[in-house]
């Protein structure tokens, strides 16, 4: 969990890493970026809380980079495995995404920050009436 310093405020965060979560597409020296894979698991693959957040984070390759975390919001999840997950039970939930798609969430901390300020207003507001 994460929360404002005066308390007014929480959100969940869902942890997920992996080793080098980048895939590549093409053949031999033409390789290109094309898509990560992150594991889910069903249960958190069906969580829609506009509180929840998952923080996917690519390790990389041991000791050669710093990771890069990813912040999407669980809606984000949700509504990727949504259609699957009323039709069958998945044994497993894997999460893969694009480049493209997945990037705009790259090292995003501002989505918690605008998340929490934005309920901490909203609580404010409550407490005022």
């Amino acid at each position: 969990m994460v929360g404002l310093p005066d308390g007014t405020s929480t959100a969940s965060i869902q942890v997920k890493t992996t080793w080098s979560a980048l895939r590549y597409r093409g053949k031999k020296g033409n390789k290109q970026p094309d898509h990560y894979e992150w594991e889910i698991g069903e249960r958190y693959a069906k969580l829609n809380q506009p509180g929840l957040f998952f923080a996917f984070v690519d390790l990389k390759r041991a000791g050669t980079e710093l990771p890069d975390v990813f912040i999407v919001p669980s809606e984000v999840i949700y509504n990727q495995f949504k259609r699957v997950l009323e039709t069958k039970k998945l044994v497993r939930v894997r999460w893969h995404s694009r480049v493209e798609t997945v990037d705009k969430y790259k090292n995003r901390w501002d989505l918690l920050d605008d998340y929490l300020v934005g309920e901490g207003k909203n609580q404010n507001k409550k407490e005022d009436i």
